[in-house]
């Protein structure tokens, strides 16, 4: 065994400044390239990525509702794409004029085909009811459905036909008590009626324009309307027997030579003279109400009314302009620019339709290939099963090894930073062997 004899002890000096300055200098390096890419990767995705996405999203869907919307009114024209996309710009230019939605305008698209079919005039109707429906205070389906009834009501669906309902019912707007909605709704019930007994359309509105507000709302003016025409149409006894007397066979006949005023005020006249009472002679209460308005108290107003309706050529057209380029024309103008920003993402969603139909292919035939994957791997044994499971696990383990290959900047940058501060001094020695007798020899080492 060797035998110690001594220890020698030798301090080395290994000047580092310089080394330990380009650990440093390499570390803030690495650490500054590391934010500036994560900077440069943050602002890609805040001011061009995530915006892409999210303008290409709200398109596509905007432009897939708009579709669908419009795939309602290809329902009642089929097999015509053309004439469908053709409507369909055309409902966008008339959503930028009027600014109204898209939506709105081809549900009422749809409801003027189904009223009326399809024809080179449909969106004039369109735009027609459109009009309607702003200056007239209610829905543009409730201008629809005016415009039809009193339209087919009177067999006569034509344009000008439509042009001149509309200003007949903003002029019974403006000259009664009510609205587009309430009229709209209650004028559909005596149309027909007032058409079969010879009732002119004019007579038609200024009876709902002198009597709304004074006997009740439209609803019940058309009830009460429709209960006079009725007791005209069919006669009781009482009245039959004035017929004859008159030298008249129907109510139509009456009217026709009399008008509706003219007609209940013979009737009303003959009931006074007779010391009758008006409800033999028309029957309900109903009749009665409305027969001693337009013969009494509204006499007058009914008068003035008619004669303004046929000087009514033009009424919606000052309404709408007073409605759009009066107080509330900086809110008109506001909703055309949004109904044009609305068509313009739109049209880019439809300019995406190609590249949505591009995945779809990629999709289809892979959700199939994963389906009958899926359907396969449930028949197989379980030892199968077991490898399979151990290769999804090989790679998940590599999709892990790449991310964290992905954080590497950083690491060398702790790495760096370690490396430039792992300078300490260290006891070290060594051995050896003279005639039997072992020499061991210490030192110190330390970097200065």
């Amino acid at each position: 065994m060797g035998k110690s004899v001594g220890n020698l002890f030798g301090v080395f000096g290994l000047k580092t400044s310089q080394f330990q300055k380009q650990l440093k200098n390499l570390e803030r390096s690495i650490k500054k390239s590391t934010r500036s890419f994560k900077k440069i990767g943050e602002s890609i995705n805040k001011n061009f990525t995530l915006p892409l996405i999210a303008v290409s999203a709200a398109s596509f869907k905007m432009s897939k509702d708009f579709n669908e919307s419009m795939s309602n009114v290809a329902t009642l024209i089929p097999d015509n794409i053309k004439r469908i996309n053709s409507l369909k710009d055309s409902i966008q230019d008339l959503s930028i004029k009027s600014g109204e939605s898209t939506s709105e305008l081809s549900e009422g698209l749809y409801n003027v085909v189904s009223a009326l079919g399809d024809s080179s005039e449909s969106m004039d109707t369109l735009e027609l009811a459109t009009k309607s429906a702003k200056a007239g205070v209610g829905s543009i389906d409730d201008a629809i459905g005016l415009l039809s009834a009193t339209t087919k009501g009177y067999g006569d669906t034509t344009f000008a036909a439509q042009k001149k309902v509309a200003d007949f019912a903003q002029m019974t707007i403006k000259l009664g008590q009510t609205t587009l909605a309430d009229l709209g709704v209650s004028i559909q019930q005596v149309t027909s009626l007032s058409n079969e007994l010879g009732v002119s359309q004019e007579e038609l509105f200024s009876s709902f324009s002198s009597t709304t507000g004074v006997l009740g709302n439209a609803s019940i003016v058309a009830t009460q309307y429709k209960a006079t025409l009725k007791a005209l149409i069919n006669p009781k006894k009482d009245l039959i027997k004035l017929y004859k007397k008159m030298g008249i066979e129907s109510g139509k006949q009456l009217i026709a030579q009399e008008g509706l005023q003219g007609a209940l005020k013979l009737i009303a006249k003959h009931a006074k003279d007779t010391k009758l009472p008006l409800q033999k002679l028309v029957g309900s209460a109903e009749a009665v109400a409305f027969a001693l308005s337009l013969t009494g108290a509204q006499a007058k107003k009914f008068k003035s009314d008619l004669d303004a309706m046929r000087k009514s050529a033009g009424a919606l057209d000052e309404a709408f302009r007073q409605k759009t380029e009066g107080i509330a024309k900086l809110g008109f103008q506001y909703d055309r620019l949004i109904q044009r920003i609305k068509v313009t993402i739109q049209i880019m969603g439809d300019a995406l339709g190609p590249a949505i139909t591009r995945i779809s292919e990629y999709i289809e035939p892979l959700s199939v290939g994963i389906k009958l994957t899926a359907e396969n791997f449930k028949g197989l044994s379980k030892e199968t099963k077991n490898i399979v499971f151990d290769f999804a696990l090989l790679v998940s383990g590599a999709g892990l090894t790449f991310s964290a290959l992905g954080a590497l900047g950083s690491v060398s940058g702790v790495a760096v930073a370690g490396l430039s501060k792992l300078l300490p001094t260290f006891r070290t020695g060594t051995k050896t062997v003279i005639n039997g007798e072992q020499i061991v020899v210490t030192y110190n080492v330390k970097f200065a």
